[in-house]
């Protein structure tokens, strides 16, 4: 960085080169309804995580809201009339890899460790059929089911937890999948930052994308070839289908 040797962009002594990476988004247009869920290209580098892009564009969301001045207002039952009040508009973005639509295409099931569903404020009856007195109450649900019931092979292994996953989808769970690592032990919590990139390698869905040329190792713009390889994989409705 000091000789800038190697290097195909002339700079001063002064410069310093960083790492980056090609991401691509999927926005509605025009009337489209808007559900806040966007499809997402991420470009592959070393030393980028989703967490890393996650923070800066959160970071960017909530400097241009406090820039605008941005707000809600929430109408408040009040003793004699509603009351309307003013909340400051605070954004955040989640990067999530959708590992429930396609496994197969990038989802290890070999090191699948175990299958939680959960469901917030379920109904549930206190009492059998014939009791006279019984009471409804509500309770955050949850399942915890391990990945060692599941079957050897690993084609019923993908059937058996897309069964489970679909069926606790229809009523109105939440599911979580985790991995055992190389040591048997299971990632939970705050991760080292060279584990947490294996792990986006191992549950976000990976495409290969072909360019003319060796991609530039110092550039100074965005990469028009990749962006265009990019915004294809977004138009391809088969890559993004859930699976029945």
């Amino acid at each position: 960085m000091a000789t800038l040797k190697g290097r195909e962009l002339e700079g001063k002594e002064t410069e310093r080169g960083a790492r980056a990476a090609h991401i691509v988004v999927k926005l509605p247009s025009g009337e489209e309804f808007d559900d806040g869920h966007y499809r997402c290209v991420i470009e592959h580098v070393d030393g980028i995580r989703r967490r890393d892009i996650e923070t800066i564009f959160r970071r960017q969301l909530r400097r241009h809201a406090k820039e605008n001045d941005y707000s809600f207002q929430v109408v408040l039952p009040g003793k004699r009339k509603p009351l309307t009040k003013n909340y400051k508009y605070y954004p955040r973005l989640h990067l999530n890899a959708d590992v429930g639509r396609s496994i197969e295409s990038g989802i290890s099931i070999e090191n699948l460790s175990t299958l939680l569903f959960t469901k917030r404020a379920d109904k549930q009856v206190t009492g059998g059929e014939v009791s006279v007195i019984h009471t409804d109450v509500l309770g955050d649900v949850e399942i915890r089911i391990s990945a060692a019931q599941a079957p050897k092979e690993k084609k019923d292994r993908l059937a058996w937890v897309e069964a489970l996953v679909t069926d606790f989808k229809e009523r109105g769970y939440n599911s979580r999948l985790y991995y055992r690592h190389g040591k048997a032990g299971v990632l939970s919590g705050t991760l080292d930052k060279a584990v947490e990139g294996a792990m986006d390698l191992l549950m976000c869905p990976k495409q290969i994308v072909t360019i003319a040329s060796e991609p530039k190792r110092w550039r100074s713009s965005l990469d028009p070839e990749t962006i265009k390889s990019m915004k294809a994989l977004l138009d391809k409705d088969a890559l993004w289908e859930h699976k029945k």
